[in-house]
């Protein structure tokens, strides 16, 4: 039996169990009997063993204390059915008193969080409306034109926006050459920003043929280390010069494009714009998900269990600290993003029980909704199931495929309510 149930903070509850000696009697009887039947004894067929023997074998001790741990957990296992609670953690179990007749244990688990929700029906969300300008489908082709290196050479002068080809090197103060500031034949879009500002814009105005020399370029604090907050001094030679311009467009330019597929101008221009509208509906759907997942989690109540964020708050700094900007420099590491690792896992906790609260309330939502999946939908699941159990063959099928269901109902039911 079981008394003194408490519910305590973060998800926990305390209960006493109180074992009576003949429950202990009965389960020492079903141990004895187990033994019986995994151990030889000579003289005996297994199984048939007296009782006094299989004792001697096993030792009293171990006997009683196995013995002991059935009735408890057979007790307790009665009290979560009772109670309709969902253990998430292994119990934390302490004898308190015993006597000739019981012996009472106190009881601290951690259960599933309970979650309450507001009115979420209530939460407005905007339709999703999508427009595309025309420079936006000029900024993708143009982009698209130097990646395929469909620019037009030109015998000009070099301005942004162009593409240009370049050697170039780079020297310190004492003029000693710097690692990782040098190429040969370099592509490179000038305005794109994959170079730092100074460099680009020195290359503007200079000609095919061209060098310039000792132009200063400074780095800022949080590059690489070995050019953090350095000037450096840059040789570079310009060798050719691209016009990029849709202007240049032209059904045989598509067809490249295209990796060889025929379209007209038009058609091709009509598939951009295609494109760009499917990015920026994507993009705002994820926003207006969000949206909606924040205002959720205001609106919903759940304490959430220590070893859940402790775990989630575990996983993200192996993440952070696994990173090649932490394991090339663990303090340049923590300077760039300047906090320290007791604040970043304060803010990962912080992060961590809004989204498990967001969870829990969309995980009840499509429990009371009835979201239920498709065939193809339960097989992919079955299917991803599969793959995780195949790469860790301690997981278990069953539960990894629910886990999988419920985030694709969850996401059905995301995409069906932001349209």
């Amino acid at each position: 039996m079981s008394e003194n149930f408490k519910k305590l903070p973060n998800s926990r509850v305390s209960f006493e169990l109180k074992i009576k000696k003949s429950e202990i009697e009965r389960a020492k009887k079903k141990v004895i009997e187990k033994f019986k039947n995994e151990i030889s004894v000579p003289g005996f067929r297994r199984g048939h063993a007296p009782e006094n023997l299989v004792i001697a074998k096993i030792g009293a001790e171990k006997i009683a204390l196995e013995a002991m741990n059935s009735a408890i957990n057979s007790e307790y296992q009665k009290f979560l059915r009772a109670e309709k609670i969902v253990p998430i953690s292994r119990p934390k179990i302490e004898m308190k008193s015993q006597n000739a007749d019981t012996t009472e244990f106190s009881v601290e688990v951690e259960i599933f969080p309970q979650i309450k929700i507001g009115d979420w029906k209530k939460i407005k969300i905007d339709k999703i409306k999508i427009s595309v300008e025309k420079k936006e489908i000029d900024k993708l082709i143009e982009s698209v034109l130097f990646q395929f290196g469909a620019e037009k050479k030109v015998t000009r002068a070099a301005k942004n926006g162009d593409a240009v080809k370049i050697n170039f090197f780079g020297k310190d103060e004492k003029n000693e050459p710097v690692e990782n500031t040098d190429g040969k034949n370099f592509r490179l879009r000038i305005g794109d920003g994959k170079f730092l500002p100074d460099f680009e814009s020195a290359l503007v105005g200079m000609k095919t043929g061209e060098k310039k020399e000792k132009f200063p370029v400074k780095f800022p604090q949080n590059y690489a280390p070995n050019l953090a907050g350095k000037k450096i001094f840059f040789d570079a030679e310009i060798l050719e010069i691209g016009e990029i311009s849709i202007k240049n467009l032209d059904e045989k330019v598509v067809e490249k494009i295209s990796r060889g597929q025929k379209k007209s101008v038009d058609e091709f221009l009509a598939d951009v714009e295609n494109s760009i509208k499917n990015q920026k509906f994507f993009a705002e759907k994820q926003k207006k998900i969000r949206e909606f997942e924040n205002n959720l989690e205001k609106i919903s109540r759940a304490e959430i269990p220590d070893s859940w964020l402790e775990n989630e708050v575990a996983a993200q700094i192996s993440r952070l600290k696994s990173s090649p900007e932490f394991l090339q420099n663990e303090d340049t590491f923590w300077k760039k993003i300047g906090k320290n690792e007791a604040e970043i896992k304060k803010e990962f906790r912080e992060n961590a029980a809004k989204n498990l609260r967001i969870f829990l309330a969309l995980s009840k939502i499509v429990a009371d909704e009835k979201i239920s999946l498709e065939k193809n939908e339960r097989d992919r699941a079955a299917a991803e199931a599969q793959k995780i159990c195949g790469k860790n063959p301690r997981a278990d099928f069953s539960e990894e495929q629910k886990k999988i269901e419920l985030n694709f109902k969850i996401n059905k039911f995301l995409n069906e309510r932001i349209k």
